[in-house]
């Protein structure tokens, strides 16, 4: 499973929307996460929104271990799909989990 990472890169790009995000997790009537960003994508002139959800790496683990996987495998990978140490430099995370179905 690939997920977009919280890194230098996405907050370089969408430092707008994820100021937005945040100041809209503090309205109280909003219940917002501050991880929830609308992100703008172009199709030819018509702009739309997209909803994204950035996981943390605690929130994907913890995901993962409810659904009854097994973690095998976290790294983080950038743009070019090459493995990376630091989530920071990174563009995914990468994650590799199994389940076993006949027990």
């Amino acid at each position: 499973m690939t997920n977009w990472s919280f890194s230098m890169w996405l907050c370089k790009k969408f430092w707008k929307e994820i100021v937005q995000s945040c100041l809209l997790a503090c309205v109280p009537f909003k219940k917002r996460n501050r991880n929830d960003i609308m992100i703008p994508w172009k199709n030819g002139s018509t702009t739309f929104q997209r909803f994204y959800h950035i996981y943390t790496l605690a929130e994907l683990k913890k995901l993962i271990a409810m659904s009854g996987f097994i973690i095998q495998e976290v790294n983080f990978i950038n743009k070019k799909g090459v493995r990376i140490a630091s989530r920071k430099d990174a563009n995914n995370t990468f994650v590799v989990a199994r389940k076993n179905v006949f027990e």
